[in-house]
């Protein structure tokens, strides 16, 4: 048994490694041309074929060719110089002594359990599987166990408040512990079915630390170190192979390049470059050990170097879900017609057997596709960083569209439920349906951007509602469209994510440009557009000496930190603004 599976493992291993050559080979054009998540999902479906030593069959004809068996007798054992004899398998009575000849019998079949070459060989790969998940799982548990000895749990207010507020941008239900251990080499994930953000005994800024919580918390919502014990469990099963080894390195590297991807989203060019720096920051005071089962902040100056290139990036890369299917045929197909290269070998090693046992088993697709966005735009002051306490867009109200709207007893509820469309400002005074409303977000015309939920609410105290559309991509919040009517039409004013969060029932809401850039805001809209008015804001910058600085204001008026986050707490006091499912019946009962 032990037998037949080694011989599986290495034609599944022979098979694999000619797909990562190829994607090896093909690395650079594909990190060009495509989202890195789509060739980190290709090492996924690679590592769970290399960990399911099973072919599947090809049900081809096969030519049989018909070959004299021999088998070998002995004779005329009276003899000294008696020798066997090669016999056709055709029946023939045996010739000499028969008693001698049924003596001699037990000792040929005894001569047949005697361990082969290939035998031994089997037993040392499993033997090298064992030990190589052995150092790997011990090294894992002990760190552990000196983290959870020797870990100081985090409860500065400012780092933990942080931590909550991504979580649940990020829809993370379980609580996630944060700890600081001296011996850390660099932030990391630690634990399987209690994960936990790790921090090193460092002096981390508020933005860079806001960055390391959100890159961490993001490899726990996507798994990333189940994906890693994947790989870990592969490449102990093919330890022999050194592409598997060179295939982990390359999955884990493409783990953080898709993982700076995913928090980077239609963010602009500055809070990439401040996510640059921290990465920076972050990698000069970090050692060169690497700990295996973890999610780590690290990589070597080419990593590093590979990581700032693909973060600092601004053009949209196209899909990749058409390669990646591409990938798995590929990977499915080699190896069936590998497995059927193992089962002729098999069969003529074993001529007297009869029939021949095949397993057909079921690999689950675990991958979840999701078109790629492009970054949304927004309105940058001229040092890079985004002005959000004065940021006003053009809605130009003067000169509207041509098309003019037909009211179905209420504007936004016409608008709602498809009926009539708004005036997108976002798109030089665009007609927009609800239905094209990712045109507004993205120039991809494969996103999936719709609106899940809405509120109605009087966001400028003019006493009157506006609403607010909330807008998704896939499962990802990807922005706001404001819609707000002016001398009877209806115009839209598109929002990222990151400038209209927490809205609240008075109208005020949280936005954020960095991590030590960050406030209260109140909307107010006029002839031309709209503009947000900071209620309290935090304001950061460098001094003479390179070092991070925040100021904090309330009201346009300096203030202290304490006066600052006293603020921000009461506006979580606040009561939520209530959202209602985009259906019609809900819009037929709001807009009334």
């Amino acid at each position: 048994m032990i037998t037949n599976l080694f011989l599986n493992v290495i034609a599944i291993s022979v098979s694999t490694s000619l797909i990562i050559f190829f994607l090896l080979i093909f690395s650079s054009f594909l990190n060009k041309r495509y989202a890195i998540k789509w060739k980190y999902l290709m090492w996924v479906v690679i590592a769970v074929r290399l960990i399911l030593p099973f072919h599947i069959d090809i049900p081809f004809p096969q030519m049989v060719i018909a070959v004299p068996a021999q088998i070998a007798v002995p004779i005329d054992t009276n003899s000294e110089k008696a020798a066997p004899t090669m016999l056709p398998t055709e029946p023939k009575p045996l010739e000499g002594n028969t008693e001698s000849t049924v003596q001699e019998l037990p000792q040929t079949a005894q001569k047949s359990l005697n361990p082969t070459l290939l035998d031994i060989t089997a037993y040392l790969w499993l033997a090298g599987c064992l030990l190589f998940l052995s150092v790997h799982i011990f090294s894992f548990l002990q760190y552990k166990r000196e983290i959870a000895r020797k870990g100081m749990a985090v409860k500065e207010r400012a780092v933990l408040r942080q931590a909550r507020k991504i979580s649940e941008k990020l829809r993370i239900r379980s609580d996630i512990g944060i700890l600081r251990y001296e011996g850390a080499d660099s932030p990391m994930v630690i634990g399987f079915l209690k994960p936990r953000v790790v921090l090193p005994d460092c002096d981390y800024s508020e933005e860079e630390l806001f960055f390391i919580l959100q890159h961490e918390l993001t490899h726990i919502k996507r798994h990333d170190i189940y994906f890693k014990l994947l790989f870990v469990i592969a490449n102990a099963m093919h330890w022999f192979n050194p592409f598997i080894y060179i295939m982990q390195r390359e999955a884990v590297v493409d783990m953080e390049l898709s993982c700076d991807e995913r928090v980077l989203r239609q963010t602009p060019y500055a809070v990439r470059k401040a996510y640059t720096e921290a990465l920076l920051s972050a990698f000069s005071k970090q050692h060169k050990i690497e700990t295996f089962l973890t999610t780590q902040f690290y990589g070597g100056k080419r990593i590093m170097k590979k990581r700032f290139k693909n973060i600092l990036t601004g053009y949209p890369k196209k899909n990749g879900l058409f390669v990646c299917m591409c990938t798995i045929c590929v990977t499915l197909i080699s190896g069936m017609l590998i497995g059927c290269s193992a089962i002729k070998s098999d069969s003529e090693k074993e001529p007297m057997q009869t029939e021949l046992e095949t397993m057909n088993p079921n690999i689950e697709d675990i991958l979840d596709t999701q078109a790629e966005n492009d970054s949304v735009q927004a309105d940058t002051a001229d040092d890079g960083s985004i002005d959000i306490s004065d940021n006003t867009q053009d809605g130009n109200a003067a000169n509207p569209a041509e098309q003019q709207f037909t009211s179905d007893v209420n504007n936004y509820r016409s608008v709602l439920l498809g009926k009539s469309n708004f005036i997108c400002t976002d798109l030089e005074n665009k007609s927009l349906n609800i239905s094209e409303i990712g045109q507004a977000i993205t120039a991809d015309d494969s996103a999936a951007v719709s609106v899940v939920k809405f509120a109605v609410i009087d966001l400028d105290d003019d006493g009157e509602d506006e609403t607010v559309l909330w807008l998704q991509n896939g499962m990802y919040d990807c922005g706001f469209e404001i819609l707000h009517e002016q001398n009877g039409e209806i115009y839209g004013y598109t929002l990222w994510y990151r400038a209209f969060m927490e809205l609240k029932a008075d109208g005020t809401f949280m936005f954020s440009s960095g991590a030590a850039d960050s406030g209260i805001g109140k909307m107010s809209f006029s002839e031309t557009g709209y503009s947000i008015n900071s209620q309290a804001d935090s304001q950061s910058g460098y001094n003479s000496e390179n070092e991070l600085t925040v100021e904090y204001f309330i009201n346009n008026e300096p203030c202290s930190e304490d006066e600052f986050y006293d603020r921000i707490s009461a506006q979580e006091q606040k009561a939520n603004a209530e959202w209602y499912d985009l259906s019609e019946d809900n819009v037929n009962a709001v807009l009334e």
